[in-house]
This record gives C-alpha cells, structure tokens and sequence, in this order.
C-alpha cells in the first residue's frame, strides 16, 4: 500500500484533493483558460464574449478562479457597479505549469528535477460565477515613511539542464530493473558526463551587493548515470577539490555551500566537477545550478523581474527601485492564491508583512492568455458504469459504438461510459495532461464499487524523449516509463500496492476504423459456437544458441501439463528454433489457420520482430486466413507490447487487422526476465485452465488475479517490473475459453467396412463411425452415455446403450453393426440418460439415412463426404493469358487471371478465397487487386479475373494465394516479378540449346506499349531453302516457338529469319542462325 499512501499524501498537500473534482460546482459554467508563461494577464469583456462566457447578466462581483482546484484572488475592474461592462477586465497574476503535480507518478514522491515539468508547461485557471463574492487581491498603497530602505534582495538565478531523459536506454545506461513508476534520479536532466572529463560551470552575477551580512549561496544537483556508485569531486575555480562526495547509481545528490569572497573572480564563479573513475562506465550529469545571493534593486532593463525581500522585524519593508515606471505592476506573490498589490506613485515601495520572508514581482508587460473556452463538466456516477471506456475525441465515433455492443445482451449487459481523456484532465487533474488524472478518474469511479472493466480505446505515448512534445499523439495516456496500464489503477480501493483495482486492457489505435476492425473480431469471437479449435495451443520458443534454445523449450514445456490436464483438457504442440541465426523466420499459417486458442511464444523479441519470427499478421505473404478463429498471444520476450510511440508494432498489427490475427495479446512493454516472466506465465495458465474459480472469468480479471497472487512476492523487483509491464492489448471482458460446463458435440456419423479396400458390397459387417468433441470444460473420468438406434423399413426400433471415457477434445468411437438393407436409419444420442449438465444440449444427435441402399453399397463410406478434406487445392495464374517467367516483360495494361481447383466442389462464394497483391516497388506497400468478375469454370474449377490499366513503367510484384472451402491453403503464395516499360526495346534472337539434335526453343521479347500486328518466323537451310515457318501471335514479353521438327532435319547450319510487322505496316527482320548436330 506504501505506492497509494503516498499518493493520498500528496493529494494532502495539494488542498486535500483526493479525487480532484471536489472544487466542481457541477451546476456551474466554467471558464477554461490556457497559461504557458508565468506574468500578469487580464481577461477583457469582449475575449469573455467571444469563448461564449455568459458575463451580461451576471454579478461580477462574484467571479471566482480557480487553479488546481483552489479560489485565486483576482482584481475584477469595473465590478463595483454590479455589471461587467464592455471596459471592464480581470486581472490575476499566473505561473506556467511547473511539475507540482509531477511528484505523483514518482514512487517516493520526490522528483529529480523539481524544475522542469514531465508531461507539458501548460496550466490551466478556470474562471466561474459563483453564489457569493469571489477572492480578490488585496492592494496597500504606498504611506509615506522615514524608515530605512532595504540594501539589496535575494537574487536566485537558476540554469536548468534538461538535455536528456535520464532513464532513456537509446543514448545512455539504465538500472538493471526499470520499475514504470517514476523512480529516484529519473527525470530530465543533463547530458551525461564520462569520468575522463573535467566538467566546468560558470556562474555570472549581476547588481551584486557585497556585503558580510550574507555570503552567496550556491545550490547544485547532479545525477547519477551508471551502474555502480560514483565519488564525485568539486572545485571552484581552478583551487584544489573542496570536497569528495558519493553520488547513488542512479541517484540524485544536491551539493550547498557557501561562496567566500576569495572564490568569486571578475563578479563570476567556476564549479568544476568530476568523477574519480572506479568503473569502465563512471557517469552523471548536471540537473541544476542555482546560486541565491545579495543584489540591489535595479530591473536593469528587464520587464519582469521577481525580487525575494528578507525577513524584516518590523514586519515592513522599504524599497527602492530606481529605474520603477507608473506602467509597472507590483505584486506580493508569496502566497500565489492570496496576492496583494502595491501601489506608489513615486519609486518607492512600502512592502508589508515582512516578518517573514517575501517574494515579489514586478512587471510592466500585461499578457494574453493562449486560449479561453467554455467547459461544462459532466456529472459522473460511480454506481452506474461498470464498463468504462477512455478515448479520445477522435475516436469517439468507434468508442460509442463500443459502448452499444456492449450495453446489448450480445455484449454482456454491461452499463457503458464513454468518457474523453481531455473530460479527465478537466475533471481530475485540473485540465493538465497526466497520467495521474486517469488514476484519480479510476478512484472516483472505484467509489461506487470494484466490479468494473476498464478499456482504454487509443493510442498512449510513453517514450520520455517525445512524451512532452507529442500531444496529438498521446490519445490515452499510460502511466510511467516503460509504459503500464495497470499502475493507472493499482493500490486503489484497498488493493495491494501492485495489484490493478480495475481489469484493463487497451487497443492501441489511431483511427476509428482500427477501433471498428478490432470491435468486429469481438462480436465475432464472442457470438462463436464453442469449437475444437479453441482447445488446441501453440508453444514457440527461440533462443541464441542450442543451449538457450534448449532451455526455452524445458520452460514452454512446464507450461503443457497445465494446460494439458485438469479442466481445459487442451492439445499443445511446440515448435522450436531450429538454428542459431539471429531471426529466423516459421510459417505457422496452417497451425493459426486451423485454429489455435493461444500462441505462447518465449524467446527474444522486440517491438516489431521476434528471434522466432512469424512475423505480422497483415503481410499479404504471411498467408494467415482465421477468420473467427483469433487466438489470444503471450509472448515471454522483450518489448513485444512496447505499444506507446509513433509507429505499429508486430502485436499491435495481429489485434487490428481485420479478419484476421489475434483477438488479445500480453507481453511485456519493456524487458522480460526468463525467470520471473515465466513465473508470470505459469501463474497466468494457472488461473486460466486449472483454477475453478477463475477459469469462467473474462480475461482482464484474470489477469488482475495473477497480480494478486503474486503480490506477496513484489518485493523481487524483476517480478514486481513483470507486473507492471505485462500490457493487455485487448478488450478486458473478453471470456476466452468456454469452460463452465463441458459440451458434447457430434461432429460427423457414417458407415464403413469393417474390411480395408472394400466396398459396402462386399462386407456383410459394418462400423457406425463417430466422430465427437468436447468443446467445452473436461471432466476426467467422466463416462458419458451413448444410446444408438437402428430404425427399419417396417418402422421396428432396436437401441444400444454404451457408457464410455472420450478424450479431452476429440474421438472416434466404432460401433460394430450387421449390414441389414432393411435399416432405413441410424440415430445416435450423446449422453443419453441426460446426466450431465453441458453448455449446448441441442448438438447431441445425429442421423444416417439409409433409404438408398445400392447407391450406398458402391463405396467404402457412406456419406461419401464424411471424411474431412485435407488435401490442397491447386491454384493457376496467368498474364494476359500465358505464364510468365519472372521477372519477364508485360504490358502496361495486363490481364490477370487466378484459377483455383479442388478435388471437391467450388461455389462462386469460394471466389472470396482468393486474394491478389500487387507492389510497385521493393519499398511499396502490397496493394489488394479486385477482381472484375469471377465464374465457374466447373464445379471444382473457379476463375477471377483482374485486368490492370495504365500501369506505370517499373518493375512490380504479384502475390496471389487461395484456398478451399474447407479452409486449406493452396501453399506457399504465387509470388513473381514482372517489369512494364513505355519504350520498345530492340528485338534479340534467343535460340536453346544451341546446338541441338532435337528440339530448340527459339525466344524473343517484346517491350513498350504497342503490340505488333503479327509476327512469322521462317527456318533455312545452309542453300537458302525454306524447311518449315511459324505464324506467331505477338504479346509484349517473352514470345517462344518450338522447332520440333529439327530432328527430320539432317545436320548442318540453318538460319532463322523473323519477321514482326506493326500496326502502322513497319516490317521488322530479326535473323539468328541454328546448327543441327
């Protein structure tokens, strides 16, 4: 619980906001208004107007603004008279966001850079209309006095270094274990600096007072940036080390001292640090230098300036600014909710209530705030969701029809809400953009009960060096670096400190239609009747070398007998890497599109590619076709969940694509250990096929038990980073596997001899033959009744009961029976005596009529059909009506045409089948051709056609693929080059073999875009007769004519005479020559 209770301690501090909404007056319009710069900024009647505030017909007096949830004093002018007229304006002063809130997503609550803001430099104030009399700014004019003025302020001057995230393994080292929450010393810092440097820092002073009063203070902090403890050095100027300090690993230290006289030269200070190298790798770098010390009061120039006034005992100060103007503004700021206003009309200030140190600002610049608009916060009701959906306003077209899918019976009866993460900010963490404003959202709703799904719908960005720049692309924000879903809500509502309170999952889309595609796989996963496919599982692994790879396997293969036994009954098949290449590519297309339940995969991986690599679901070449049939993935590799950027990783690729892919997928958003990860993965199969009080849940509930029932062991940091980073890509409500109940399915019934190579004829003892599966929960040793009856021509009835053990998935019983023509039917009934309770009792029987017996006699099976199809159909492709070589020319305006044969019958809807790609270019992507028309060219014959026009001159590649009814590939895809190009070429003369006593092959290519008219090739002899001529119909390519008849010709020297005459009556001669052995 330490994670929640220091979160809960910091809303503490920050006006005892547990949630962040309680300033909300939900009856009430509010004012957003965008702040970027700190300064003095006035609103003006008609910038009020123009957001659409209503300010005509309220009561000025009582406007209020608020900022992070607390009433800023303000100076409303003109609102004496009760009106807020066209000359009237606020005036507030306002600082830009500097990371208060920040302190939230750090474990320990303490930032490493107190000065620079994680996630953006925008603020917000929110301005409304109260019931009563707003805060206003309390203004002292100035009263004449004889008291002494004060000698100078307290000058900061401040440089902050924020060159590099200091947490970023792409330019420098990391900790061994990186947490998602925000750890000690990571943050923005900067650059790292190696031990063999001597780093030197020059600090200026500007309008110093020297005085013995106060020495200069000089305040630094530096962080460490490898592994191991750093003593760290420093000097001023070029005197010898003042001291030696040690620096944590990856640790902040702040270094104070003071600056005697003797060691500012020139009104200037040289810091020089450096590490005494103990280590190859001795690093740190510099997050701030701050040096506070005496200065007198000039603005020098400047339009703002703050001055920091001492502590005075007799509670006034006297200052005197020499270069202070009538257009300057003064304000007391110490308190920034409670500000007060001096007033004088000379350059004198009289600053009250110094007995305490204050802070000041004065200025003669009135700034425009960036944006002013209306929001009206929406009335939450934390009883009344229970399936939350978080989404951008972009993406709201697709959330909202998420949220109908799942308020419908189909969907589970959830009670949806739909709420935009710009709603969250406003409402929760006071319209910053955070992570900790979901959190806070979550909280909220966890109010009215934990029985909730949380979905994010969207896109969230958690790479430190885009995070603050990437807004657009930030859509539903993650919490931390390496990105965690699951801290968006763990420890809340009396959860462990690494258990998520609500079951999440995410899709991690950019646009309406991913969100669509994925939204039609879950209506299709869920409206499914339970099948074999969905108790089969695929076990991959990879490794390095043999021995890595060896050791992968023994883990996927303590992961079978879980899976394997008990309820899920499963069929597990592993496949392993079979070389010590980096990568090496596997096509699992039959296994996937067969059906798999899950693909565990462990191995390295990254966001885009595994050492095991089958690659993206989406690649017209990877040749996956499961439609309905989605798996869900986990995957015990690196980063293959490292969702959170700008591009589309391999995981995220096998959720989105439509008809296709996966239905859910875990993995981790940063490392894996082999260990710990695989500890994750057995307590996951666990839950999922072997606990009964888990196995019926849906799978973000699961998940949140798999945490749960790890949670005592949280204090393995490898564990606890397993915890945080295993993303669920996918809907958290998704029910997996059909294990309630178990359910009986007759698959297949028919007849066959009892003698092999036999027909029904010739066999005086038949087998009633069937084929059963339990696509639902396994109950070892559970017998299962089977009533078989046999129904004659004279209607008599006889009926066997059987009682028998059936695998786990799949079976075949043989039910040995006379031949009797006489039989008309044979009936058979799963569980018979009704003695077992099953998800469907309506797939319990099937029937063999048997009205035409010397039909049934001619074969072997009866239905002939009964066997399932394993055989591949054949597919055929040709351009403009011939196969091309690859690589060979064609013209700009091809017709393509794919054939698919079958042993077995063919529909036109089979055409759906068939799929073309075409790229252009190597970089390109594959394009999908539509086919114009389609028809059968038999009952096991189909034929698309796909004519392409005006193709541009390049080369291009054409994959094509089908399959058959029952779902079997045609192989590896077709896949050939072919170049276009807009000019002819000149015509050469191939001929092959050369010479040759029998047959030759005689060539020639065509390129451009005119086809000639005809073309005529002549043979001679060594005379000059002519023994033999073709006429050939020219297509722009490879043309090729056989001279069989060379073989009636004696040997010698032939010659070979072309002829090509074009459409305009240009005749074009090619000549070669032959030779006969």
């Amino acid at each position: 619980m330490l994670f929640l209770l220091q979160f809960l301690l910091i809303y503490s501090s920050l006006a005892q906001l547990r949630y962040g909404n309680e300033w909300i007056v939900p009856s009430q319009s509010y004012a957003k208004i965008s702040i970027t710069e700190n300064g003095i900024y006035r609103i003006s009647y008609a910038e009020l107007v123009s957001a659409g505030f209503a300010v005509d017909t309220v009561n000025p007096q009582n406007l209020q603004l608020f900022h992070h949830g607390r009433e800023l004093a303000i100076e409303v002018v003109g609102e004496a008279d009760g009106r807020f007229d066209s000359a009237d304006f606020i005036e507030f002063y306002a600082e830009k966001n500097k990371g208060e809130q920040d302190s939230l997503v750090y474990y320990h609550a303490s930032r490493a850079n107190p000065y620079h803001s994680l996630f953006s430099d925008e603020t917000f104030y929110f301005l409304t209309i109260g019931q009563t009399p707003g805060k206003r700014i309390l203004t002292y004019p100035f009263k004449p006095t004889n008291q002494a003025l004060e000698k100078y302020h307290l000058e900061e001057q401040l440089t902050v270094y924020s060159d590099q995230y200091s947490f970023n393994n792409s330019i420098g080292l990391v900790p061994s274990v990186q947490q998602s929450y925000f750890e000690e010393g990571e943050g923005w810092t900067g650059k790292y600096i190696t031990s063999d440097t001597v780093a030197r820092f020059s600090l200026k002073f500007k309008n110093r007072v020297n005085t013995d009063e106060l020495q200069p203070i000089l305040e630094f902090q530096v962080n460490g940036r490898s592994l191991n403890d750093h003593q760290l050095w420093y000097a001023l100027d070029e005197k010898s080390p003042l001291d030696t300090v040690v620096v944590g690993a990856f640790s902040p230290r702040k270094i104070t001292l003071s600056l005697a006289e003797n060691a500012i030269n020139n009104e200037s200070v040289l810091l020089k640090t450096q590490t005494l190298k103990a280590t190859n790798y001795d690093w740190y770098s510099m997050t701030y230098l701050k040096v506070v010390y005496p200065q007198s009061f000039p603005l020098d120039g400047q339009r703002s300036k703050y001055f920091n006034l001492r502590p005075n005992n007799l509670n006034q100060s006297v200052v005197q600014i020499s270069d202070l103007s009538a257009d300057h503004i003064v304000y007391i700021i110490t308190d920034q909710y409670n500000l007060a206003k001096i007033t004088s009309q000379t350059k004198q200030l009289v600053v009250p209530n110094t007995a305490t140190q204050q802070r000041m600002f004065v200025s003669d610049e009135i700034k425009k705030v960036n944006a002013t608009s209306i929001v009206d916060f929406p009335v939450l009701e934390p009883k009344g969701a229970n399936y939350l959906i978080v989404t951008h306003s972009s993406l709201l077209e697709s959330a909202n029809q998420y949220a109908a899918y799942r308020l419908s019976a189909a969907g589970g009866s959830y009670k949806p809400l739909v709420i935009e993460t710009k709603a969250i900010y406003e409402q929760f963490n006071f319209g910053e953009r955070s992570p900790i404003a979901i959190r806070r959202f979550a909280d909220f709703m966890l109010s009215g009960g934990t029985d909730k799904q949380l979905f994010l719908l969207g896109r969230g960005i958690s790479f430190p060096d885009v995070l603050k720049i990437s807004e657009a692309d930030d859509l539903v924000p993650t919490f931390g670096y390496p990105g965690s879903d699951a801290l968006l809500t763990m420890g809340l509502a009396g959860f462990p400190e690494f258990v998520q309170a609500i079951s999440s999952g995410r899709i991690n889309v950019t646009t309406n239609q991913q969100a669509l595609n994925y939204l039609a796989k879950v209506k299709e996963f869920e409206q499914a009747v339970p099948d074999e496919w969905q108790k089969r599982i695929l076990h991959l692994n990879g490794g390095h070398d043999k021995a890595e790879i060896l050791y992968l396997k023994s883990l996927m293969e303590q992961l079978r007998p879980v899976a394997e036994n008990q309820f899920m009954g499963a069929q597990v098949k592993t496949i392993s890497k079979k070389t010590v290449t980096e990568v090496e590519a596997i096509d699992i297309s039959k296994e996937v599109n067969e059906g798999v339940s899950m693909i565990s995969y462990a191995g390295h991986g990254s966001s885009n590619t595994l050492d095991f690599n089958f690659g993206y679901c989406s690649a017209p070449t990877s040749n996956f076709h499961n439609k309905g049939k989605y798996p869900i993935l986990f995957f015990n590799g690196c980063s293959v969940n490292n969702i959170f950027y700008k591009y589309d990783p391999l995981s995220t690729d096998w959720l989105i694509t439509p008809d296709k892919g996966a239905i859910a997928v875990l993995a981790s958003s940063f490392w894996s250990y082999p260990n710990s990860t695989q500890q994750y993965v057995y307590t996951f199969y666990q839950k999922l096929f072997t606990d009964s009080s888990s196995i019926t849940l849906t799978l973000g509930k699961i998940q949140q038990l798999v945490n749960q029932s790890l949670s005592s062991q949280s204090g393995d940091l490898t564990l606890r980073s397993d915890m945080q980073q295993i993303i669920l890509q996918g809907d958290p409500a998704l029910h997996v596997f059909p294990l309630s109940k178990p359910d009986y399915v007759a698959r297949s019934l028919f007849l066959q001899t009892r003698k092999s190579g036999t027909i029904i004829a010739n066999d005086d003892s038949l087998t009633v033959n069937l084929i059963l599966a339990n696509v639902g929960k396994y109950l070892a040793n559970q017998p299962v009744s089977i009533a078989l009856r046999k129904i004659y021509t004279n209607n008599e009835v006889t009926s066997q009961k059987f009682s028998i053990l059936v695998d786990a998935v799949h079976d075949t019983l043989f039910f040995p029976i006379k031949k009797e023509l006489s039989v008309r039917r044979i009936e058979i009934t799963i569980d018979s005596d009704s003695t077992i309770d099953e998800l469907n009792e309506a797939n319990n029987q099937l029937a063999i009529d048997l009205a035409d017996w010397p039909e049934i006699q001619k074969s072997s099976v009866y239905p002939i059909n009964a066997l399932p199809d394993q055989l591949n159909p054949i597919l055929s492709v040709t351009i403009d009506n011939r196969v091309i070589k690859n690589g060979d020319y064609v013209s700009a305006n091809p017709i393509i045409q794919i054939g698919l044969t079958d042993e077995n019958q063919l529909s036109i809807g089979d055409l759906a089948n068939m799929q073309a790609y075409l790229k252009q270019c190597d970089s390109c992507p594959f394009v999908a051709l539509k086919p114009q028309s389609g028809s059968a060219i038999s009952s096991v014959s189909l034929m698309a056609t796909y004519p392409l026009v005006q193709l541009a001159a390049g080369t291009y590649e054409l994959l094509a693929m089908g399959r058959d009814a029952a779902g079997n590939s045609s192989g590896n895809p077709y896949d050939i080059t072919f170049k276009v190009i807009d000019e002819s070429t000149p015509i050469q003369w191939k001929a092959y073999p050369n010479p040759s006593n029998e047959v030759v092959q005689i060539s020639f290519t065509l390129t451009g875009k005119i086809v000639p008219k005809t073309a005529k090739l002549q043979i001679f002899n060594s005379i000059g007769v002519l023994v033999d001529s073709y006429f050939v119909t020219p297509f722009i390519g490879e043309n090729t004519v056989y001279w069989e008849n060379l073989r009636l010709q004696p040997a010698g020297l032939y010659h070979g005479s072309l002829e090509i005459t074009w459409e305009d009556g240009r005749l074009e001669t090619v000549r070669g020559k032959l030779v006969k052995r």
